[in-house]
């Protein structure tokens, strides 16, 4: 979820910038709200319900899809 939380706020690109003195204050800054998006999870094992459960958290919608064996037969 810090991952999540560090690429919709673009965290790392705004660390750079300061960190090469190129920072500029702005107003607004070009960043995602995550109120009300759609959160997909590829696996929904021990860790992405646990993403999930903090997913909840934003009122986020949550998608998930676990891998599935073949059936043989």
């Amino acid at each position: 979820m810090m991952l999540v939380l560090a690429l919709a706020k673009r965290t790392i690109v705004y660390d750079a910038k300061t960190r090469a003195s190129e920072w500029q204050y702005r107003n607004s800054f070009d960043a995602w709200e995550l109120a009300d998006r759609t959160l997909l999870l590829l696996g929904f094992g021990r860790i992405g319900k646990a993403v999930a459960r903090m997913a909840t958290g934003f009122q986020d919608g949550v998608l998930h899809t676990t891998r599935m064996s073949p059936q043989r037969r």
